[in-house]
């Protein structure tokens, strides 16, 4: 049987709907790609200036690490320099202080007493002598006790020469230093 289309106008409908319908796919996917597009290039402007802005942060970083080994190399020699002055310093005061016992040595020491050996360490003081009585150390004892700048006495060894009287007395005496002067 033939078979004939008694109403034409639903397939001209028919084909204008599916016109639109591929044309409505068409402008769907011709927006899809500009918005795409627009958005890589988005994007894309947005990667290259943080590109931009990390160079300009890198060329500031190695200004700054330039600066920062200049002051390394001036604390360097200024550490260098403190410990130069340090040490002359400790030299001035070293012999200062060596003068500054001699002198109250001088002060402490009664006529009678014979220095033998002094020495110092730190502010520790060695003091080996003769003495022609027992009362010559006992006032050695109390002028150092006496003195700004030594303090706490102690008699660390004693010896006689002999038991006759007017034998020389050997003693050892050690004392500190005090920070006075």
């Amino acid at each position: 049987m033939i078979q004939v289309n008694l109403l034409p106008w639903r397939e001209k409908r028919r084909k204008k709907i599916l016109l639109i319908f591929y044309r409505n796919i068409g402008v769907s996917v011709g927006l899809a790609l500009l918005v795409l597009v627009m958005l890589h290039q988005h994007y894309k402007s947005i990667l290259n200036k943080q590109i931009h802005r990390s160079e300009v942060i890198n060329i500031e970083i190695t200004a700054e690490s330039k600066i920062v080994d200049q002051l390394k190399g001036k604390i360097k020699l200024s550490k260098e320099n403190y410990n130069k002055l340090s040490f002359i310093i400790g030299i001035k005061k070293q012999s200062f202080l060596s003068v500054r016992v001699l002198n109250e040595m001088i002060k402490v020491v009664p006529e009678g007493v014979d220095i033998l050996n002094l020495r110092y360490e730190g502010k520790k003081v060695f003091l080996v002598g003769e003495a022609a009585s027992n009362t010559m150390i006992t006032q050695l004892m109390k002028n150092i006790k006496a003195s700004e700048f030594f303090s706490n006495p102690t008699l660390s060894g004693f010896s006689v020469s002999s038991q006759v009287a007017g034998a020389e007395r050997t003693f050892q005496i050690t004392f500190a230093l005090l920070d006075r002067g």
